[in-house]
């Protein structure tokens, strides 16, 4: 699957991105000293003239160095201009020089200006050839204007200066030819070089397949790591991969250590349920470079929170129906002891499971607790508490007060009120309480009480639902509904049925995803 998302170029991007900004600082420092230089000599002209591009130059490494995401063809337009703003340097340095020994009648220098100028661009284009990871092609396509360059100020000054091209004509044609087989042999070893570096590359991608998957696409970015869309090798099967980035690794440490057993736990406890709700582990392991992953199924639909955002509030009979699904999955993995808490609609996935339709898959148990004799704690090692950076325990919008305040008793309850608020979600297609920032929602959590489904919709919501939405966001976890099942049985009791059959899940696929 060919595209922007597809593993050589996220390695590119990667790698590349790494090169310019090194390579931007390298040619920042040599400016900057190449200016002071001029300034010794008396050309203190110069200096100025190159200000603007080194303060380019130095922009460019800022941009690069900052976090600001940047995809292949951003970073490939930064790399055509930083080997731009070097060219334009150079041949402002070199020129100068050149101009300046005419000038005062000195063609011996102004002769070696020229080839010091065919020097300095061969480097130019062995380093691009070298460290910028390209097709050969297209290294052949950047590297033909810049090995050019030379000819064309020589062109430029016998034209211009006729000092010097008095001194070119006077000057054995040898000295030329060796000049342009210089430069023809740099051409070579930067086209040679970067077809030899990509083809180990190309390797190197070989080498990133997980066991006996490929991975075909990213599809997702997450606190712990990245999502890929993946198929088995022999059984031409999709499935999803989920990795832990590198750079989380390259961190060290223990926050590194945190990020792998955080990583794990989520695998293990994904392998232990067998709920038909809850997503399907195939495998985990790690790769020769210690990349960290585990392989789930491929699912065939969208979360909740898109569902609502690109076809708006869901009926109150669909909503049942999704709900108790989501019960399922909850309800197995609570008499596993294990506690979800990061229930929200971004991780309640619906789909197409054979011919069932609006069929709820729950995922992403990376925040997983154990619970033992009233008290949870994390799964695995019982005194680590796995909260890092970038991984909240769990989604203000999503959180049981006992979860926002820090309780040490949080049990399985927390996942009731989570539900309730999806719940509440998808009725309305707003969250329980609208605030302007996480701590102010958990606030309200805490403290307010919300308004009934029923009053925020168009929707004509059954007072018993509504009644079953707001014991779910009971503030005391005892005036809940206590397990997950009788959630669902509630559910089911409101509801009946025909209210939303198989016929009519499959018509509003066929209506929305007909491909699916």
């Amino acid at each position: 699957m060919p595209g922007p998302g597809t593993l050589v170029n996220t390695l590119t991007e990667s790698l590349l991105r790494m090169r310019l900004l090194s390579l931007s600082l390298v040619f920042l420092v040599t400016g900057v000293l190449w200016s002071s230089a001029n300034l010794l000599n008396q050309r203190a002209f110069l200096p100025i003239i190159q200000i603007p591009l080194l303060l380019a130059i130095g922009g460019m490494a800022l941009l690069l160095f900052s976090k600001k995401p940047l995809s292949l063809t951003p970073l490939r337009a930064l790399e055509l201009l930083l080997f731009g703003l070097a060219a334009a340097y150079m041949a402002l340095q070199d020129l100068t020089f050149i101009i300046q020994s005419a000038a005062l009648g000195d063609s011996g220098m102004a002769l070696a200006g020229l080839l010091r100028t065919v020097v300095h661009y061969v480097l130019l284009v062995i380093v691009y050839g070298m460290f910028i990871p390209n097709t050969w092609q297209r290294a052949a396509w950047v590297v033909t204007p810049l090995a050019a360059t030379p000819v064309a100020a020589t062109l430029f000054l016998w034209g211009r200066y006729p000092g010097i091209a008095e001194t070119m004509a006077l000057t054995q044609s040898g000295e030329f030819v060796e000049a342009g087989v210089l430069m023809i042999f740099g051409v070579a070893i930067a086209i040679g070089g970067t077809h030899i570096v990509s083809h180990y590359r190309s390797c190197e991608v070989k080498d990133r397949e997980m066991g006996f998957y490929r991975l075909r696409e990213r599809i997702g970015v997450g606190g712990m790591g990245e999502v890929w869309l993946a198929e088995h090798e022999k059984l031409v099967r999709p499935a999803v991969i989920k990795l832990i980035r590198p750079e989380r690794l390259k961190e060290g440490g223990k926050e590194a250590q945190r990020t792998v057993r955080r990583f794990e736990k989520e695998a293990q406890a994904t392998a232990e349920l067998r709920s038909p709700h809850t997503v399907e582990l195939y495998d985990f392991g790690v790769t020769s470079d210690q990349t960290f992953y585990y392989v789930m199924e491929y699912l065939n639909g969208i979360d909740l929170a898109t569902l609502v955002k690109k076809h708006g509030p869901v009926p109150p009979q669909r909503t049942s129906y999704l709900l108790q699904q989501a019960c399922e999955s909850l309800g197995e993995a609570h008499s596993h002891h294990l506690i979800h808490r990061d229930v929200k609609p971004a991780n309640i996935f619906i789909c197409r499971m054979g011919l069932s339709y609006d069929f709820i898959k729950v995922l992403d148990f990376g925040l997983v607790k154990t619970q033992t004799n009233g008290v949870s704690r994390p799964q695995g090692d019982m005194s680590t508490e796995l909260t890092m950076e970038g991984v909240t325990t769990g989604t203000p919008a999503f959180m049981a007060p006992e979860l926002a305040v820090g309780q040490d008793n949080v049990d399985v309850r927390s996942d009731i009120y989570a539900l309730g608020c999806v719940g509440y979600w998808l009725l309305t297609g707003e969250l329980v309480f609208q605030q302007e920032n996480p701590i102010a929602m958990i606030v309200d959590h805490v403290n307010a009480m919300p308004v009934p489904p029923s009053q925020r919709t168009e929707n004509n919501v059954p007072e018993e639902l509504d009644r079953i939405i707001l014991k779910c966001l009971e503030k005391d976890p005892a005036q809940r509904f206590q397990t997950a099942m009788e959630l669902a049985d509630a559910l089911l009791a409101c509801g009946r049925p025909q209210d939303w059959s198989r016929e009519h899940a499959e018509s509003w696929w066929k209506l929305h995803y007909p491909d699916s």
